[in-house]
């Protein structure tokens, strides 16, 4: 009985391993209750976080500048990602891979009324597209002030009242920081057609499958007019971007700090309660990889490997070859830059006056400081 009515549940869906596993042990029951358990927390953790293959574009709201290279305004497959343990981003080959934005990440948490904001606004806004309606938004122009004081939960009158309607915002929040400066935070949601993630801030969105193509009718909530995530709603964060703020001190999201190597995993806010496994996630929380996909990064693996390629000061698995522009001077307190592909395996480092062409196996790997670590040994050959 259990076997068909798991088949039913899981058609469509991005099932992680772990229950997979259990319906080719024959645990078809446990397998059907728990992917249903799970398919409701909102709780991204960091394992998937990781993991995962990510499809990236721009808003509207972003500019025409960022538009122009888009591959997803260009009615072509949107850019493909990966959060690397290291705490960066990695974007593949592409318009956006050739010279792709340096992004650094990292994990917080949304501020509770904000959130319960949010959750009231996607709540409006997807009873707007389930009645046919126009999502269009419903700040004036010109409007300044924070929709998430004027948005309110349904439980407290605001949006119409509903048990068809979810809103699968949670906790958690994804901090980037771009070019050497904190841009608005990414909220995180789970999507029910599809069990995948989403993350969104108000000019990009990330989703954790193919993004729907501009224009698919199949998937009309990811067209920006149905999006949650405004400008208006994250104004603060969009103003300190673009006053130049390095690091943004902002009222809806708190930094998280690393969980201790015992944790346990907590409860997403909003969600149900996540499956017994590690601190933040194991590696059979992920869906198999889709076909032509590689096998997610494995955190554990990375930090091993760098340890140990570093207790040897094996230079040279981290750069091909070192090309000194100029000998003189003292970079000692430079940044690694890391600029465009060299070629399929490489890239173009800078450190200071000196340019490199590092793996990008190497560039995966290593943190800044380790790889910059790395290439002053070759400097001092």
């Amino acid at each position: 009985v259990w076997r068909p009515l798991c088949a039913a549940l899981w058609e469509g869906k991005l099932v992680p391993r772990r229950y997979l596993a259990m319906r080719d042990e024959g645990r078809y029951c446990e397998a059907y209750r728990l992917s249903l358990q799970d398919s409701r927390r909102t709780r991204l953790s960091r394992a998937e976080l990781i993991g995962l293959r990510w499809s990236f574009r721009f808003k509207e709201d972003a500019g025409d500048a960022w538009h122009e290279r888009d591959p997803w305004w260009l009615g072509r497959q949107a850019s493909r990602a990966r959060f690397l343990p290291n705490g960066t981003v990695r974007f593949e080959g592409g318009a956006l891979g050739r010279r792709p934005p340096r992004l650094a990440w990292r994990l917080g948490r949304l501020d509770s009324s904000f959130l319960a904001s949010l959750r009231g606004r996607h709540r409006r806004l997807l009873q707007c597209l389930a009645a046919g309606e126009d999502c269009g938004s419903d700040e004036e122009d010109g409007n300044k002030q924070d929709v998430a004081r004027q948005v309110q939960d349904s439980s407290t009158g605001g949006a119409p009242a509903t048990t068809a309607v979810t809103s699968f915002f949670g906790e958690r929040a994804v901090r980037a920081r771009v070019m050497g400066h904190d841009v608005p935070c990414y909220c995180v949601r789970r999507e029910p057609r599809n069990w995948g993630w989403v993350m969104e801030s108000c000019w990009v969105i990330w989703t954790s499958w193919p993004m729907p193509l501009r224009g698919d009718t199949d998937w009309p909530e990811f067209e920006d007019r149905a999006l949650p995530v405004t400008v208006p709603l994250q104004y603060s964060e969009a103003m300190s971007y673009n006053s130049g703020a390095s690091r943004m001190s902002s009222p809806i999201f708190v930094d998280e700090a690393p969980p201790p190597a015992t944790a346990a995993s907590s409860n997403g806010a909003g969600g149900s309660e996540a499956p017994a496994a590690g601190p933040d996630g194991e590696e059979d929380w992920l869906p198999p990889p889709a076909d032509g996909d590689e096998e997610p990064c494995s955190a554990a693996n990375a930090a091993a490997s760098s340890g140990e390629s570093a207790s040897r000061g094996d230079a040279s698995s981290a750069a091909q070859a070192a090309n000194a522009a100029d000998a003189g001077g003292d970079d000692e307190d430079e940044d690694i830059d890391v600029e465009e592909d060299a070629g399929d395996d490489l890239a173009v480092v800078r450190m200071g006056r000196y340019i490199f062409r590092v793996s990008r196996e190497a560039i995966d790997r290593f943190s800044p400081t380790e790889l910059r670590s790395i290439l002053m040994q070759i400097l001092e050959r």
